[in-house]
Order: structure tokens, then C-alpha cells, then sequence
């Protein structure tokens, strides 16, 4: 019984790791986590971008963070910067068409004594 239910915390784990977005057309690049110098705050850092074809407008960005039991320990949000994401273009360059996407960054600053186990992050958004 014991390895079935830490089989399901693990694989409740994994999925709450992945990145969702409320919106297919909203991606979640690159994320990156730092303590700052005192160590009082954890900064959490990331990119969104918009791979759709009509601005998206007023994204927020939430962070749900769990221990290591899958329960949920806070709830933050922040909206990205710009508030309004351009949407995805196509230019030719060289003769070879490139998409190239609209892209916004977002910044979360929590306690750094929260102990968390991991987080999941969404987008939702309102379309331009």
C-alpha cells in the first residue's frame, strides 16, 4: 500500500511540474529560480509567448505551489510584461519564412521560507 501511494505522489509530482496554459496559443519558455543575497525572497522568472494569431491582452500569470503530500500551500499571481502580447508573425528572410512569436516576461518574489515541493504555472488571458 505504501509504494502505491508514493507512486501516485510521485506521478501527481510530475504532472504538476508541467507547464499549462489556459490558452493553446500561450507558451511558457524558458523559467529560472533564484534566492536573493540576503536570502530573505525567491524570485521565480520566465517567458510567455503568444504562438497564436491575435494579441493576447492582461495575462496573468498564476504559480500553485504544493508539498511534498500534493497539497496546495499558496496560490500567487503577477501579469506580464507587456500586458499585451503580440501575436506570432511571419517574415521571410533569406527566402525562407521564420515565425517569429510574441513574447512577454513575468516575475513572482515569495518568501524564501516557503517549503514547497513543486509548483505549476498557468496563463490565462483575455484576446485583443
Amino acid at each position: 500500500m505504501k509504494k502505491a501511494i508514493h507512486g501516485i505522489i510521485l506521478a501527481f509530482s510530475i504532472l504538476i511540474s508541467l507547464s499549462v496554459s489556459a490558452n493553446g496559443d500561450l507558451k511558457f519558455g524558458k523559467k529560472t529560480s533564484y534566492v536573493d543575497k540576503i536570502g530573505m525572497y525567491r524570485y521565480f522568472q520566465g517567458v510567455v509567448y503568444n504562438k497564436g494569431q491575435k494579441a493576447m491582452q492582461f495575462v496573468k500569470i498564476k504559480m500553485f505551489f504544493y508539498d511534498r503530500r500534493g497539497k496546495l500551500l499558496r496560490i500567487e499571481s503577477t501579469y506580464t510584461d507587456p500586458s499585451t502580447i503580440a501575436p506570432a508573425k511571419i517574415i521571410i528572410r533569406n527566402r525562407k519564412r521564420i515565425k517569429l512569436y510574441g513574447k512577454a516576461t513575468y516575475t513572482f518574489m515569495i518568501d524564501s521560507s516557503l517549503r514547497y515541493k513543486t509548483y505549476r504555472i498557468e496563463a490565462n488571458c483575455s484576446i485583443k
